[in-house]
């Protein structure tokens, strides 16, 4: 009765925020409301179990993804991920810890003894909210018997800084990395903490983004905001030609109201998600890894997605195909002609657009986040030995 007053009690503050200010609806964060919503309102309760996303998975369509099993790509990145490594001990993996709690990493270590999770983690942690989203997680599939006993080491960082590693036969779990680093490519990929935690407001999103604006209604121009951070570059070079083509390319970095910047012709302000679904055209761009949940709420927007090529990825980039899902683009001289090109071509293009909406319904939904972790977890369990 409790949990199920917590939940209620949240999604009545959601319902209100959405009739208050409808057209900011999606840029309530999931996340803070999580951590500063549900979390407390659970412990005024006095729950001892609380719950973050735990508290909107579908049991039964659970069930009914396991049942039919994981997709192929996703089968063939955990066997990717998990083929360099034989036969593990809980003992390597504490004695590794031990030795490589760097802060920079934000190196976790779980582990799983019946039901119950036991963490080890560095005296101080700069994300504390993403843990719990994570333990949450684990917590349900622990609870509910999904996972067997375990122990694994996770990074909470975007990216494990790789030359702070230097024990490669130890397996570590991380949100993304660049397989074009040898010493990147062993890493284990598992969903981020961000997608997990924004997969509910996602799903509302998805089912209403159609009402924004039809495809004739929207901006024949591509569009982006994003922060600095910008491993390939790419971001700064597409910003700074944006500048000199403002009627085809809308792209600027994203800061606070309060920013002072000298800058104006390369920030702006943060663009509420509805008044992004105005544009035809998104480019996904790395920022220090991956994109994180970018990627996956565009592939939902009815828009068409450019994606740069790169060598990092995310646990489902295996599934996503270009031509197929998105548009790959090889440099900025690649973006004006391929405006062109889909302009010239609104079948192939929605077709495009159907294809990337099929994708993200089917495989990149709250319970595959969790049924992801599940099927990993049980696979990387075979190969470790509990010592006592």
């Amino acid at each position: 009765m409790r949990k199920l007053l917590s939940i209620l009690g949240f999604l009545l503050i959601v319902l209100s925020v959405q009739l208050i200010t409808p057209e900011k609806y999606h840029d309530v964060s999931y996340t803070w409301l999580a951590l500063h919503v549900i979390h407390p309102v659970q412990t005024f309760l006095g729950i001892k179990n609380k719950c973050l996303s735990s508290c909107f998975i579908n049991a039964s369509l659970l069930e009914q993804k396991l049942k039919a099993g994981l997709p192929l790509w996703a089968a063939q990145q955990i066997n990717n991920d998990l083929q360099s490594f034989s036969t593990l001990t809980s003992t390597a993996l504490d004695n590794y810890f031990t030795q490589n709690t760097n802060a920079h990493n934000q190196l976790v270590h779980i582990k799983i003894r019946n039901k119950k999770i036991k963490l080890i983690k560095s005296p101080i942690i700069k994300y504390p909210g993403a843990l719990e989203i994570i333990i949450d997680v684990i917590q349900y599939l622990a609870k509910n018997n999904l996972i067997p006993d375990t122990d694994f080491i996770l990074g909470l960082e975007d990216y494990l800084i790789a030359n702070t590693i230097v024990n490669q036969s130890i397996p570590l779990f991380t949100f993304a990395k660049d397989i074009a680093r040898p010493i990147e490519k062993n890493f284990i990929l598992v969903p981020d903490w961000m997608n997990i935690i924004q997969a509910f407001i996602n799903r509302e999103f998805a089912e209403k983004n159609t009402t924004y604006y039809a495809w004739h209604e929207k901006k024949p121009i591509l569009f982006w905001r994003g922060g600095m951070l910008d491993s390939t570059g790419f971001r700064s070079k597409l910003v700074n030609y944006a500048s000199q083509v403002p009627h085809r390319i809308d792209a600027k970095f994203a800061v606070a109201p309060n920013h002072n910047s000298n800058t104006n012709n390369i920030t702006s302000n943060y663009v509420p998600l509805p008044a992004q679904l105005a544009y035809r055209y998104f480019i996904s761009i790395d920022g220090k890894r991956c994109t994180w949940d970018r990627l996956v709420w565009q592939l939902q927007s009815n828009s068409l997605v450019f994606k740069p090529e790169s060598s990092q990825i995310q646990w489902f980039y295996g599934g996503i195909k270009a031509e197929r899902h998105y548009l790959s683009i090889k440099s900025l001289n690649d973006i004006l002609p391929t405006i062109d090109w889909a302009e010239l071509h609104p079948t192939e293009v929605q077709t495009i657009i159907q294809n990337a909406n099929r994708f993200a319904r089917e495989n990149l939904q709250l319970e595959d986040f969790y049924l992801y972790y599940l099927v990993l977890l049980q696979a990387y369990s075979k190969k470790l030995i509990l010592n006592s």
